[in-house]
């Protein structure tokens, strides 16, 4: 039987929901720890450590009863249950634990004259107790038992432990064969076993002792095996997606350009010309190219997409440009407009009603996702990381030049642009030279913060508050911790600033939010309350300090994107990422790294870090995660996909 048909015999089940789509994937669904059974205890007398976990074979005494008891900030209630096994010399150890009891109660009323439990003993007050218990089935006693993560909802670990364990006799072959099939094609047979550093096992071997190991060391063994094979297989995704197929179409040619710079109310840096010159060589081509365009914040990334794009539209191309709200789509609408109105612009949004297939240059948001706009030649994709792989794609067909724009770019590109060859224009040039300077700030540091920023508004300057919700919110993890709404901030400094305060939200209707704007602009009113709807691209005048309420909830990327709106113009610029609660040292970690740099090429670096490369296959849509799209449940470290890189420079295609 083939391979194929062997796949399509699986019945998969639930597993589709943790991304399993083929039988052969089943093996590569990895535990990500195991449940050590092997310290089994009948004799309840016999207990001499506390602090452990074991595994207690005994009798239930049908005692198990639920309380109710209330959280410790006092909130809604959580049942409590408790009861009791036996050793077969009825000596008795209770049992606690929090949460839904009703099938943990019909399992022990299910045999209660052999119960296998596994807990952590602990003793309090010279009294035994079993805290955390699990039941187990007879068949785990004195192994290592996998535990596989679940999918919120849709799958339990213990069903997915319960699926895996099921369907791995059957699938371990398949996976195996598979996995060969694509080694060999990717480098010589006879140096995977030297690659993999697996020189005694063969593949069905390490798929089998990755779930069924005999101790830790085995379990570690054929783990850092497939992390490997994982990565040989990353770095060849990554090197096809930076070697498209060639797509031949019609040059777009329009050897006038520098006439149009002429137009920009501002001298060009000589980075911005090569990159306006970069696309146009772009799109003088017989095929279609895809370009990323990275620079800073506030580098001018922007205005080389522009020139280019109205020169392909004098030529007779037909273009849109992708931005990631309506506020951002309006002011680059109207900076195009003011600099060529004969090119005719079109802004799109959901009031527009006019055919679009004619226009020739569609300015807007993601409703042009859901318009009929016929084939374009140029699609501009600005603030890359806030679109989805599929978005960005969706406007353009085989024959359209793709433009992407990022000052942080996402960790699929960043894995790209670093070990890859990516067709780029790279900015390294300001305008003018910016004094930016971030800090930490934990609620002790409150006051001197806020008495900072009251000098800088009394001197003049505007000042920005971000949060993370409009509304206010109790977080889902530690229901003590009370995120505040854009409203609550926004009332507070009204009063050490009264009449001067606006606040602007994804709810808030177009007209109030230019208003904003507008008396931010012209001096009425210099501070803002907002969420990241002005994360990206908006230029508030005077904007000097910048305040990130519970910072720890942004990512590195939107912490840059928040940082960037300071001193468009150049000079001195504060912001403040404050910490009302206490962080991880994780957080801590990542927050750090943006306080300590202000190179965004760095902070994508450390996002990839953290987040994970995502998939790296020619048609990948994960923007970031595992890099890996054949292991489930691992990471390939970043130490181990350069090494690949490193050790096979030439046969990895």
């Amino acid at each position: 039987m083939s391979l194929t048909n062997h796949t399509l015999d699986i019945n998969l089940g639930r597993l589709k929901y943790a991304g399993l789509s083929e039988g052969w994937q089943v093996p590569l669904y990895l535990p990500t720890g195991f449940m050590d059974c092997r310290n089994i205890i009948e004799d309840f007398s016999s207990i001499t450590n506390f602090n452990q976990d074991a595994v207690f074979i005994g009798k239930y005494s049908g005692d198990l009863q639920t309380e109710w008891k209330r959280n410790r900030s006092g909130g809604k209630s959580v049942p409590f249950n408790k009861g009791s096994i036996q050793d077969f010399n009825d000596r008795k150890f209770n049992f606690s634990f929090f949460g839904e009891a009703k099938s943990f109660k019909a399992a022990l009323e299910a045999s209660p004259e052999r119960v296998i439990m596994k807990a952590t003993i602990s003793n309090v007050g010279g009294r035994t107790y079993l805290n955390n218990p699990i039941l187990l089935e007879e068949h785990y006693l004195n192994k290592l038992v996998p535990i596989y993560p679940g999918v919120a909802g849709r799958l339990s670990p213990e069903n997915a432990r319960k699926l895996i364990l099921e369907l791995l006799p059957a699938t371990i072959a398949i996976a195996s064969e598979r996995l060969r099939e694509i080694l060999t094609d990717t480098i010589p047979a006879k140096k995977i076993r030297e690659i993999l550093q697996c020189p005694l096992m063969t593949l069905d071997e390490v798929l089998y002792m990755a779930h069924y190991p005999s101790s830790q060391e085995d379990a570690y063994e054929a783990h850092k095996v497939l992390e490997r094979l994982a990565a040989i297989i990353s770095v060849s995704h990554l090197r096809s997606a930076a070697k498209l197929p060639v797509i031949n179409r019609t040059p777009i040619l329009y050897p006038d350009w520098l006439d149009l710079v002429k137009n920009v109310p501002f001298q060009l840096t000589q980075e911005q010309l090569e990159g306006i010159k970069h696309l146009m060589n772009a799109f003088a081509q017989t095929h279609t190219t895809t370009t990323l365009i990275n620079g800073d914040v506030g580098m001018g990334k922007s205005v080389i997409y522009q020139v280019a794009v109205i020169a392909a539209v004098k030529a007779g191309s037909r273009v849109a440009i992708l931005l990631p709200n309506e506020r951002l789509a309006i002011q680059a609408y109207e900076e195009i407009n003011s600099m060529w109105p004969d090119a005719e612009a079109l802004l799109v949004n959901k009031k527009t009603k006019k055919d679009l297939t004619d226009k020739k240059l569609l300015v807007g948001t993601t409703t042009l996702l859901f318009r009929e706009i016929g084939h374009l030649d140029v699609c501009v994709t600005d603030e890359q990381h806030r679109f989805s792989v599929e978005q960005r794609k969706f406007l353009a067909n085989d024959k359209t030049h793709l433009i992407e724009l990022s000052a942080t770019p996402i960790p699929r590109t960043q894995a790209m642009l670093s070990y890859g060859s990516m067709n780029v224009i790279k900015l390294t040039k300001r305008h003018c030279v910016q004094d930016i300077h971030t800090f930490i700030v934990k609620r002790d540091g409150a006051k001197d913060m806020v008495r900072h920023v009251k000098e800088l508004v009394e001197s003049g300057s505007s000042l920005l508050i971000v949060c993370p919700r409009k509304e206010q919110k109790t977080d889902l993890e530690d229901d003590e911790v009370v995120i505040p709404s854009v409203q609550e901030v926004a009332a507070k400094w009204e009063k050490l600033f009264p009449g001067k305060v606006r606040i602007m939200h994804s709810d808030t209707p177009d007209v109030e939010a230019r208003q904003s704007l507008d008396d931010i602009k012209s001096g009425k009113a210099n501070i803002m309350v907002s969420t990241t709807v002005l994360e990206v691209g908006l230029t508030i005048n005077g904007l000097r300090a910048l305040i990130i309420v519970h910072a720890e909830r942004f990512g590195v990327a939107q912490l840059h994107q928040l940082r960037g709106r300071l001193s468009r113009h150049g000079g001195y610029g504060v912001c403040y990422l404050y910490l009302p609660v206490h962080v991880k040292e994780h957080t801590m970690e990542r927050l750090n790294a943006v306080a300590t740099t202000n190179d965004g090429l760095k902070l994508s670096e450390l996002d990839m870090k953290i987040r994970g490369f995502g998939d790296l296959s020619a048609n990948g849509a994960k923007q970031h995660g595992s890099a890996d799209t054949v292991i489930f449940n691992k990471e390939v470290p970043i130490e181990l996909l350069q090494e690949m890189i490193d050790l096979l420079p030439e046969k990895i295609a």
